[in-house]
């Protein structure tokens, strides 16, 4: 009779402790980050903090060890939902300690103590906020995510064996799927219809998208002199039209959409719109982006003080 094996579970918490950790670690400072989701700092007797992380090579003749920057998770708060795709979102914090840099001041002889922007441990760090924050989605593990990101904030500071360290918050705001798509794994892009396709600059007429409401139906007619029983419907022709809203920040395409609202384009102008379908595309392999040939027929823009210039207008197909 065979043995059962128990189901392993794996802790999310765990799971987003692990990416972190592991983005940390793709930096190119030659910075090294480690610790456990369950380890934090203690706070001991005369102000001492046990938190250093040594990692010992026992191939070496001697023992070498190996300062890791050490990363703690302090905070999580998951708003969890009740759907196949796994979805949820979540809010994470974790700390990191950075060495204060040592000098001496050439003029005084004194000794300074401060913090540089140009320390390799903070430059890996702040590196890797930058990945995240200009990655919008990422897969990793089976799990797909998209970030919010920080800027890291002071805690505290503290002296350890003789050294000053810098406490630094880091907060993401994340939400994970198993299965789905997020928004931004779409990206859309407009020209002029009697310019060539911007092959090479294709990133010059990418719209800065804030939704895309697309809307495919058919024109149907009924079937009753063929059926005299049920009534039954036949498709003639379909039809497409998409609402849209994107941040006007000055770039060719949205030049296009403001000559538009001041009534300054040709009033039967055309365009092309590139619908770039990049999650699904890596997802089944295939190329499921297209181009529809389209008119702007309404569009409209509300300025507030202190806001972004946002773009609201409707496409449909010519």
């Amino acid at each position: 009779m065979e043995t059962e094996v128990a189901k392993m579970f794996t802790s999310n918490n765990n799971r987003l402790f692990t990416l972190i950790l592991d983005k940390l670690n793709e930096n190119t400072q030659s910075v090294q980050f480690s610790g456990n989701y369950m380890f934090k700092f203690n706070n001991q007797q005369l102000g001492n903090y046990n938190f250093e992380i040594i990692s010992r090579n026992e191939d070496a003749l001697d023992f070498t060890s190996t300062e890791f920057v050490p990363l703690v998770d302090v905070q999580s708060i998951e708003i969890p939902f009740v759907e196949a795709n796994e979805r949820s979102d979540w809010e994470r914090e974790f700390y990191v300690a950075i060495e204060v840099q040592e000098s001496v001041d050439p003029t005084t002889n004194q000794l300074v103590i401060e913090f540089s922007e140009s320390n390799p441990r903070y430059q890996a760090v702040l590196e890797t906020l930058d990945n995240l924050r200009s990655n919008l989605t990422f897969i990793q593990d089976d799990y797909k995510y998209t970030f919010k990101v920080k800027e890291p904030t002071k805690v505290n500071i503290f002296k350890y064996n003789g050294k000053y360290y810098q406490i630094l918050a880091l907060t993401f705001n994340l939400t994970s799927l198993k299965q789905g798509f997020f928004g931004n794994e779409t990206d859309l892009y407009l020209w002029k219809a009697e310019e060539s396709t911007p092959v090479a600059n294709l990133a010059d007429y990418k719209l800065d998208k804030i939704e895309f409401a697309e809307v495919v139906g058919k024109t149907s007619r009924a079937t009753s002199n063929s059926n005299e029983e049920e009534e039954t419907k036949t498709a003639d022709k379909r039809t497409w039209e998409a609402d849209v809203v994107v941040n006007f920040n000055g770039s060719i395409p949205d030049i296009y959409l403001f000559n538009e609202k001041s009534a300054q384009s040709a009033l039967n102008q055309q365009y092309k719109l590139y619908v770039d379908t990049v999650g699904l595309n890596t997802f089944n392999g295939l190329n499921n982006s297209y181009i529809v040939d389209v008119m702007v027929t309404s569009i409209n823009t509300i300025l507030k003080n202190n806001q972004v210039d946002q773009l609201t207008f409707k496409l449909e197909r010519v």
